[in-house]
C-alpha cells in the first residue's frame, strides 16, 4: 500500500506540472540543462551460488535523480539511483513447504553517459545517438538465515556503449480529432519516443569469495562486521551488463517535460563456485525540471 501511495502522489504531482498547455510546447533548439526526479517500481531478481541456488525474487521500489546537459553535438547525464526491497527465496515446486526467510536488499548506482548524434543517419522525423555509459553499482544484502554468510556486499564496475534511437510525436497544428462520438480538441505538442540500449565492454566486480581464508582474527570485542566482509573480497575483470530504456516524453510550454519509461537492466559476474546473477524491471516517471540558467 505504501508504495501505491507514493507514485498515485507522484503522478498527481505529474498531472499538475502538465496542466497549462494554453501555450505551444517546444524544445529550446539551444543548450539545455534539465534536473530530472524518479519513482519506479517493478519486479527484482537476484542469485548468489556461493549462498544459495535458489532465485530471490521481490517488488522493488527505486528513486532516481539526475542532471542533463543537451546540445546539438552532444547529450552528458548524471545520476543517481538506489533501490530497496524484501525479497524472498523461489522454492522448488517438489519440496516440502517450509518457512520463507525474506532478505533485505539495497542497490545504489552512478552512472554518466555522453551521446552523440549520428547526422548521416539523421533524416525527418528519426534522431540516432552513439555514446557510452559508465556506471558503478554497489549492492548490499542481509538474510540471518544464512549463517556466517547472512551479510553480502559486492561492487560492479561497468563501461558500456551506448545507441539510442528517437523518433519525433510532435504535431505543431490546430485540430479537432473525433473517436465514435467523442470529440477532443488537439493543440500543438511537443513528444518523442525514445529507445536506447546499452552493452558492457569492459565489466568488472569486487566480491567477496566466502572461503573465509582472508578473514581477520574474529574477537568478539573488537570485531568489525564491514572489515571481516570486505576482507575477504576479491577483485574480477569479468561478467556481462546489458540495460535499457523505453521512454515516452512530453514537454510544456516552459519547457518542463514529463516521462514515462520501461527500464531493465540485468548483470552477471561469473565464478567456479559463486556465479552472481541480477535483474530489474521499472516502470519510471519522471519530472523533468528545464533550468534556465
Amino acid at each position: 500500500m505504501k508504495m501505491k501511495s507514493i507514485l498515485i502522489a507522484f503522478s498527481l504531482a505529474a498531472a499538475v506540472q502538465m496542466n497549462g498547455q494554453a501555450k505551444e510546447a517546444t524544445i529550446p533548439l539551444e543548450v539545455t540543462r534539465f534536473f530530472s526526479s524518479s519513482l519506479a517500481v517493478g519486479p527484482a531478481t537476484f542469485r548468489d551460488f556461493a549462498t544459495s541456488p535458489l532465485f530471490y525474487k521481490s517488488t522493488a521500489l527505486s528513486a532516481n535523480i539526475a542532471w542533463t546537459k543537451m546540445k546539438d553535438r552532444y547529450e552528458r547525464k548524471w545520476s543517481l539511483r538506489t533501490s530497496i526491497a524484501s525479497a524472498k527465496p523461489v522454492l522448488p515446486e517438489l519440496e516440502f513447504t517450509g518457512s520463507k526467510t525474506s532478505a533485505l536488499f539495497s542497490s545504489s548506482d552512478i552512472a554518466y553517459q555522453q551521446l552523440r548524434p549520428w547526422p548521416l543517419f539523421n533524416k525527418g522525423k528519426w534522431s540516432y545517438y552513439l555514446g557510452g555509459v559508465g556506471i558503478s553499482t554497489l549492492n548490499f544484502r542481509t538474510n540471518q538465515a544464512l549463517g556466517n554468510s547472512a551479510v553480502g556486499i559486492e561492487a560492479f564496475f561497468n563501461v558500456m556503449a551506448a545507441g539510442k534511437v528517437s523518433y519525433d510525436l510532435s504535431h505543431e497544428k490546430t485540430g479537432t480529432r473525433k473517436f465514435l462520438w467523442i470529440k477532443r480538441e488537439m493543440k500543438p505538442t511537443t513528444r518523442a519516443l525514445s529507445l536506447q540500449f546499452n552493452i558492457g565492454l569492459l565489466n568488472a566486480n569486487y566480491r567477496q569469495a566466502y572461503d573465509y581464508k582472508g578473514f581477520p582474527e574474529v574477537n568478539g570485542a573488537k570485531l568489525n562486521p564491514f572489515n571481516l566482509v570486505l576482507n575477504s573480497s576479491a577483485w574480477a575483470v569479468n561478467g556481462t551488463r546489458f540495460s535499457s530504456e523505453l521512454e515516452f516524453r512530453r514537454y510544456q510550454a516552459g519547457g518542463n517535460a514529463v516521462s514515462w519509461s520501461y527500464v531493465w537492466d540485468a548483470l552477471s559476474a561469473p565464478g567456479r563456485e559463486h556465479l552472481f546473477q541480477m535483474s530489474a524491471h521499472r516502470i519510471q516517471l519522471t519530472l523533468h525540471f528545464n533550468r534556465k540558467k
